[in-house]
């Protein structure tokens, strides 16, 4: 995700001026022959095509246009009881599909019925002592077999680039649906689990269509073709025919069953699929915190769960594969049934007939055996996915009200809107009618006027946004009341979020809310943005707004365009609020300053600069009302003060603020505090108004803490991550949707405002005077109809914005195994020295470097593969078979079904010869006739078979044919889903076990498509290329050789066939498989786009953004799209030229028969129905052939994956060095030279440590952002690349295996991580600990109210990311499970950032009673929770500059600490200086 480069040359890929597909100008010659690709196949032989060969989408393509239709037949389907996506397929496309497929399938079926006629004809001239058919006559039935094969062939694949081009549009159109869904869907409508959905239904869902619609036609065409053979059929062998057709008629109950059965298994498969992706999307993103707590093997137990539920999906998938592709034994057997039929009832056979009735039934095979069957289960599929995508477009966008059942209409964003535009100015905006859940207010019109149209009674919301034309800006909640419990009672006690709020925040004053951890603080945030519905009350929203969330959310770009975002940019503002937001040093130590790339969600920033770079992008969005959720936290105290001066208070000094914080020491003289508790607004006013009152106990908790640790005067500035709290049980995470406004401003009083205690009577009245005395100077009446921030803007508009579009960068790419594309083609021309390009098989990716060129940006792109698949790759495919036993098995029922196959065809071929015989001999006898014919079998066993016998051994070999292809079949899917079971366990083994550093310079999306779209297509389309491409080899071989024996002298076109086919092949894989690469590619850039849209949704949708990343989702769907045409084109090119190859082979076969006397009939007849097999079969399989490489580039990936380099060993090798059982058993820790890097190569970023930490020794660990502190704990965790020595009690922990070494340190990370699954599992994932233990730790955090409270106790359910969760509750977690680990080491990565004072204190007390016999590593911002250790270690750039107890530090006048104490404000730095003082007596005391 990635905006384009402001101020710079390079633009977006997009915005590139490509060349114009030259089909659009091709003349009618050009486009039959497919001429116009020539240039395309040309660069293909020259070299590897790459994404900037790919023309410009054609017109009719177009992501927008598409999206736009689909988008007008859906909101009119809507209007109905039971809207159906399929019926929107069908009102766009069905009658195309049906008049196309009837013209196609008209002229395919006359060709395939006239053609055995006028092969029978044929062979009946080669019948022996026949007079009837003279040679011109023979010449016309030969012109007629290759003038039936040639015309389908000139038709079908025009036919079907057309119908897969619908499919295409279809799938275009419905990923761009569900794209604009998902961002509509609030944070309230709670889809747990949303990104793994949506990509799913992106990847593999809608991939169905592409191959459902080229196989509708064959749904009607099968029955239609089987009643005019069938009569065809009669016509030749009367009765017996029918005998036959009755057998293959019996199979059709069992198709439509298979067909069924074949659609369930894809619903089971794609649910647990799902399942698979988001878990393994949660494992990626909380990587680091699962290697920490050395939890892999808990992982790898629920993730094998997962995936053999999936499998047994997947087993009845390919097993029924197995079974259709068996089914192609019918046609045999009713061929069998049908001769030996016809022979009991005394006919004689001729080779006419014979091979008539053998190409009808083969006709009838293919068309009702193996295209009707592909049609029923891709259909059915189809259906099954429709039904995905519609269930996914029906779900509520909002949380709906108590007692109203979620309406369709409420379910596609168009019921929220609360009345038709034009009716909203009647609204007045404090109407003395209370509102309710059921919405009194929304029926009775005193509040609402209806829309005439609206007959049938909505949910109306309560939230009104107002942009423009109004003079007074602000916020103007009354009474609100909101809760994220969905199914929330009226009586229900325990409300999730605010209850009765009265709230008016204005222009030019600062309002600041204040509570405890899970108080409500972000709820009231998420509800002034649109988030979480009111479900009583109003709220009026006047003016644009801006907004940091809690969670900084960046995307992978420069560190500029995440500033900048969709914003025209200013030089003069950017320099502005870089400054006020304190960034300007940081763009000095960064590599490529504000160009540095910061990686996936700002992986390679510190979590302060995260937290500045979140903040500076909704400060420098140009808005009316600024909605501040905590920007301070993870700043350290210089920083945060600066920040809260000269940004807050001084750059946004005109403006409508709400400030979320913990930090009292900042609020001394703010006019507007808003205290919460239990989601209530206890009190509003000025700070030191409420603080007098001395009357809210909460407020004096949280005061005395800080006067404890941060009773600062009012410039002073902890600016510590404490806001994090994700109010109460806000249950939301990475779905938050906003939309788009929201945001709560200080009070609209002069001078000193009065406390207002809400929720007592006297709080409506106050709050209604206050009111109305602050709006005597603006209209009450709203203005008209402004939109409700929930329903989007058009898409199709042109964007207002500027070029400066928001583009998610394509350097994450390679979705399939990717080029090296980035998103600025001439960019990445000047800069992409660092991508290599392989020849062969998998190419690892290459490691960005830390600095320079993109590498210093921390650009990793993902390297082109080119040239074919190596033969390591398919090694590597069976090796994972692990049976040697199997394959060889496998292979030797392959050889024996196909031998036993042509065996039949010849020794029919010969009993047809030997009946023609002794036909005509006993016409001779009948005639007397002066010598019989001598038979040519004559010598032969053939010669001396009866009928009889000849019945015997026909029947024979069929019982053995049909065990032998059975269990091919089956053993042949079985060997491909062990591989499949087993490449999954090693890519799973593979990224679990990589560094960190890998992590880190390859995005999620990446990583996530490996699990996603590769394992999918190991799983599901690789066995049937590979069953296709082994079955073509096999049948080709047999065919030439059944050819040859006829008549050797056809192996000299035989071979020119093959120099031909070999030609085309070679010219269309080098083309094709660098054009599928490329699609791959560029689909990748899709997803990433969709899955950072959805990690930051509540920010899309505060700015406003989703129009515009609609736009680009749009985009990048074309770019794809015009890749995908392409590789559809040169499919159809190649498989054009190579059948009319084969047409030329089949006219020389047949034409060869008449220049050569004396063949006989039942040879002629068996040669070309052999050959007849080639024309679909040899595009097919050549087609296959090269499918299998590019699925096979699937394997590749995976294995590139697996093999990726591995972190050390997770158990320690040499004995000698294992650690004792009770290691570490003081906590002592010693750093001797050491140095940490990131990677091999890169640059220092700790330089030459050289400390000793005593065991049970505090110690704290200061400096500011960027210094190297969280570093520290890369180092001892071994994250990184350690140079030098760290030694725990003596031993050194480099020869240590990493679990053996993780296992024993505990960690409270920075950013809480939770995980979808039991409360039980994120506490004790290996079950080590009883239940009594659990309990005890979450009492000891105060978590064990919140916890039984919950459904289900320690086994209820955690939502995804931890989202039931508050953060501050989340961190609390984090502590319960160091406690429950009772390691002897215990690091704290600023672990109380996310939680209020109150919170903090508790921490800070359970660490000291439960940690005391601990060694205990503080990482914090606030000093003040660090001047009470034994010592204190200051970081700067890398280095140690100070390490000694506080109090001693301080006392040097220029020294490290005592700068970062002085910026704290003079009041502030004695009172540190004080605690640290006494801190060092007590010390000393103890001591002596």
């Amino acid at each position: 995700m990635n905006p384009t480069q402001y101020g710079k040359d390079p633009v977006s890929i997009h915005e590139l001026r490509r060349d114009e597909n030259p089909v659009g100008r091709a003349n009618l010659f050009s486009r039959f022959t497919f001429w116009w690709l020539r240039d395309l196949f040309q660069t293909g032989l020259e070299r590897p095509i790459d994404e900037s060969d790919i023309y410009e989408p054609l017109s009719g393509h177009e992501s927008e246009q598409l999206t736009y239709r689909f988008e007008d037949c859906w909101k009119r389907e809507l209007k109905r009881d039971k809207p159906s996506f399929l019926a929107v397929i069908r009102v766009i496309y069905g009658w195309t599909i049906l008049s196309k497929g009837f013209l196609y399938t008209s002229v395919d079926s006359f060709s395939r019925i006239f053609q055995p006629l006028c092969l029978g004809g044929l062979v009946s001239y080669f019948a022996p002592g026949q007079t009837t058919i003279g040679k011109e006559e023979a010449y016309g039935y030969a012109g007629g077999i290759v003038l039936c094969s040639l015309l389908p062939v000139m038709i079908f694949h025009h036919y079907i680039l057309y119908i897969f081009q619908i499919g295409m549009k279809i799938r275009v159109a419905c990923c761009s649906l569900l794209y604009k869904k998902a961002l509509r869907i609030t944070k309230a409508a709670g889809t747990d689990g949303l990104t793994g959905q949506v990509i799913n239904l992106m990847s593999n869902d809608v991939a169905k269509f592409d191959t459902a619609v080229g196989f509708v036609q064959d749904i009607w065409k099968g029955p239609i073709e089987l009643l005019v053979l069938g009569f065809f059929i009669y016509r030749e062998i009367g009765f017996a025919g029918l005998i036959g057709i009755a057998f293959l008629l019996s199979f059709i109950p069992l198709q439509a069953w298979v067909g069924k059965k074949a659609a369930s298994y894809r619903l089971k498969t794609a649910t647990r699929t799902d399942r698979r992706v988001r878990f393994m999307n949660e494992i990626i993103q909380g990587i680091q915190v699962i290697k920490m707590y050395a939890w892999e093997p808990s992982f790898g137990r629920m993730v094998d769960q997962i995936r053999r539920r999936e499998i047994r999906g997947i087993r009845g998938t390919l097993f029924i594969r197995a079974g259709l592709l068996s089914f192609n034994l019918v046609s045999r057997l009713s061929i069998f049934l049908s001769l030996v039929g016809y022979c009991y009832f005394g006919n004689v056979f001729t080779a006419k007939k014979v091979f008539i009735v053998t190409s009808y039934f083969n006709l009838l095979y293919s068309s009702m055996l193996h295209f009707w069957p592909l049609a029923l289960t891709s259909v059915a599929e189809g259906l099954i996915s429709i039904r995905r995508i519609e269930e996914f477009l029906l779900l509520p966008e909002r949380k709906m009200a108590v007692g109203m059942l979620p309406d369709k209409a409420a379910a596609n964003g168009h019921s929220t809107t609360t009345t038709a535009e034009g009716d909203e100015s009647e609204i007045k905006l404090m109407e003395n009618v209370k509102m309710t859940n059921g919405g009194e207010g929304d029926g009775g019109g005193t509040v609402e006027k209806v829309s005439p149209m609206t007959a049938v009674p909505k949910v109306r919301s309560k939230r009104f946004v107002n942009k423009k034309g109004f003079t007074r800006r602000g916020i103007f909640m009354r009474n609100g009341t909101a809760s994220w419990n969905k199914d929330a009672g009226e009586g229900e006690s325990e409300v999730t979020g605010i209850r009765d709020i009265t709230l008016t925040v204005e222009k030019g004053s600062l309002c600041a809310v204040v509570g405890l951890v899970g108080s409500g603080k972000s709820t009231l945030l998420q509800v002034i943005l649109g988030e979480l519905e009111l479900d009583e009350g109003r709220l009026e929203i006047s003016g644009d707004i801006s907004y940091a969330p809690q969670e900084p959310w960046l995307f992978e770009g420069s560190v500029k365009n995440n500033i900048v975002f969709i914003e025209d940019y200013s030089e003069k503002r950017y320099r502005e609020v870089v400054k006020v937001c304190a960034l300007e040093r940081d763009f000095q130590l960064l590599p490529l300053g504000d160009e540095t790339i910061v990686g996936e969600r700002g992986i390679s920033l510190s979590g302060g600069q995260r937290a500045r770079i979140s903040l500076a992008r909704a400060i420098y969005r140009k808005a009316e009302i600024y909605l501040l959720d905590d920007p301070l936290s993870a700043v350290d105290t210089h920083v945060g003060k600066h920040i809260f001066e000269q940004c807050i208070k001084e750059y946004l000094k005109d403006k409508v603020c709400v400030l979320v914080t913990h930090q009292l020491q900042y609020l001394k003289d703010v006019e507007h505090i808003v205290l919460m508790e239990g989601g209530v607004a206890l009190a509003q006013g000025a700070y030191r108004t409420l603080e007098e009152a001395n009357t809210y106990p909460m407020l004096a908790a949280l005061v005395h803490e800080q006067e404890v640790q941060e009773q600062q005067e009012k410039d002073q500035l902890p600016p510590v991550e404490d806001i994090l709290d994700n109010d109460g049980l806000d249950g939301v995470g990475p779905l938050s949707t906003g939309t788009g406004t929201g945001s709560a401003t200080t009070p609209g009083s002069d001078g000193e405002s009065p406390i207002t205690p809400v929720g007592s009577v006297v709080s409506a009245a106050v709050a209604m005077a206050r009111y109305r005395k602050n709006s005597t100077t603006s209209p009450i009446v709203m203005p008209p109809a402004h939109r409700m921030a929930h329903s989007h803007q058009s898409l199709y508009q042109p964007s207002p914005f500027s070029s400066c579009s928001m583009v998610f960068d394509g350097f994450d790419d390679g979705f399939d195994d990717g080029t090296p594309t980035g998103y600025g083609r001439k960019k990445r021309r000047q800069t992409s020295p660092t991508v290599s390009s392989s020849t062969t098989g998998t190419t690892a990716t290459e490691a960005a470097a830390p600095n320079g060129g993109d590498a210093a940006a921390g650009v990793n792109r993902e390297a082109q593969i080119a040239g074919t698949i190596g033969f390591s790759v398919y090694k590597s495919y069976f090796k994972a078979v692990e049976s040697a036993l199997l394959l060889l098995t496998v292979a030797v029922l392959f050889l024996l079904a196909q031998s036993t196959m042509s065996g039949i065809d010849y020794f029919i071929s010969q009993w047809v010869n030997q009946e023609e015989f002794l036909s005509q001999n006993a016409t001779a006898v009948i005639t007397n006739a002066t010598e019989p014919v001598r038979s040519k079998l004559e010598g032969t066993i053939f010669a001396e078979l009866s009928r009889e016998q000849y019945l015997l051994i026909y029947s024979g070999a069929m019982g053995v044919m049909l065990c032998l292809s059975l269990n091919r079949s089956f053993s042949f899917f079985y060997l491909c889903l062990r591989a499949s079971i087993r490449l999954h366990d090693q890519l799973f083994r593979g990224i679990t076990r990589a560094t960190m550093y890998f992590f880190n310079t390859n995005p999620s999306g990446r990583i996530l498509n490996r699990f996603s779209r590769d394992i999918g297509c190991i799983d599901i389309f690789l066995p049937s290329a590979m069953m296709d491409c082994i079955l073509f080899f096999v049948e080709f071989t047999a065919i030439i050789s059944l050819v040859a024996i006829v008549n050797y002298w056809l192996l000299l076109p035989t071979a020119v066939m093959g120099v031909l086919f070999y030609g085309l092949r070679h010219i269309y894989t080098n083309t094709a498989r660098s054009i599928k690469r490329v699609e791959a590619l560029t689909r990748s850039p899709i997803f990433s786009h969709a899955n950072a849209s959805f990690q930051g949704l509540t920010t899309i949708r505060a700015f406003g953004a989703e129009k515009i990343l609609a736009y680009e989702f749009d985009k990048h769907q074309d770019l794809n799209t015009s890749a995908w045409y392409l590789f559809l084109a040169t499919t159809r090119a190649f498989a054009l030229w190579l059948e009319l190859v084969c047409v030329l082979y089949i006219a020389v076969v047949t034409f060869s028969f008449l220049m050569m006397e004396n063949t006989m009939s039942g040879n002629v007849g068996l040669a070309i129905t052999q050959v007849f097999n080639l024309i679909f079969m040899c595009q097919w399989g050549m087609r296959q052939t090269a499918e299998l490489e590019n699925q096979m580039t699937s394997v590749e990936r995976v294995v590139e994956y697996a093999e990726v380099e591995p972190e050390p060993p997770l158990e320690t090798v040499d004995p000698q060095k294992k650690p004792a059982a009770d290691w570490p058993s003081t906590g002592a820790i010693k750093f001797e030279y050491f140095c940490l890097r990131y990677s091999p190569g890169s640059e220092l970023v700790l330089k030459d440590l050289n400390l000793a930490i005593e065991a049970k020794e505090k110690v704290g660990i200061v400096g500011r952002t960027g210094a190297g502190k969280s570093s520290i704990i890369q180092a001892l965790f071994r994250l990184a690349v350690n140079e030098g020595l760290i030694k725990i009690d003596d031993v050194d922990i480099g020869g240590l295996g990493l679990h053996d070494l993780r296992k024993k340190i505990s960690i409270i990370p920075q950013d809480p991580i939770l995980f979808s699954g039991k409360v039980r599992d994120n506490l004790d994932p290996f079950e080590q600990h009883s239940d009594e233990e659990i309990w005890r730790s979450l009492e000891l955090v105060e978590l064990k109210k919140v916890v039984k409270q919950m459904d289900g106790g320690l086994d209820a359910k955690m939502s995804d990311g931890g989202a039931n969760f508050s953060m501050g509750q989340r961190q609390l977690v984090c502590l319960a499970r160091a406690i429950l680990r009772n390691n002897k080491i215990l690091i704290l990565d600023e672990a109380t950032a996310n939680v209020d004072p109150e919170t903090d204190k508790l921490v800070q007390r359970t660490i000291r009673d439960q940690f005391d016999e601990c060694t205990v590593l503080t990482i914090a911002h606030r000093l003040h929770t660090v001047m009470d250790s034994d010592r204190v270690l200051v970081m700067d750039a890398g280095k140690a500059v100070e390490f000694g107890h506080p109090h001693e530090l301080l006392k040097q006048p220029k020294g490290f600490l005592r700068k970062l104490v002085n910026q704290t404000g003079d009041a502030t730095a004695a009172q540190l200086v004080g605690i640290a003082e006494r801190n060092f007596k007590r010390r000393c005391e103890a001591k002596s």
